[in-house]
């Protein structure tokens, strides 16, 4: 369920969320990379996950109120899946995702 909602690759922007939403992203490079991300969430929680090796890991949770930003994870030549799992209805978020060297 989603009101007023943007998505593309590595970005999702909502008035409302409730549920699960899969970004995929790339790296295609020989040396290791990262993931630059932020996220923040006006109402709700939720969880992001990321499979990079074919098994689901949880990365980070943000609350009400959060603004996470970092870069993590160490990146290798391949795909890397990042799920947003929301734990109940959420408002007012915005998730974004790159890769970086």
């Amino acid at each position: 369920m989603a009101t007023l909602y943007v998505h593309s690759n590595g970005l999702m922007s909502f008035y409302k969320f409730d549920g699960v939403q899969a970004h995929t992203l790339s790296w295609d490079k020989d040396t290791a990379g990262h993931i630059r991300y932020s996220a923040k969430l006006g109402k709700g929680s939720a969880t992001v996950y990321y499979d990079m090796d074919g098994e689901k890991k949880k990365w980070f949770t943000v609350n009400a109120g959060d603004l996470v930003e970092a870069t993590d994870l160490d990146l290798k030549k391949g795909d890397v899946y990042i799920l947003v799992e929301t734990t109940e209805p959420c408002e007012d978020g915005r998730f974004t995702f790159e890769t970086v060297d």
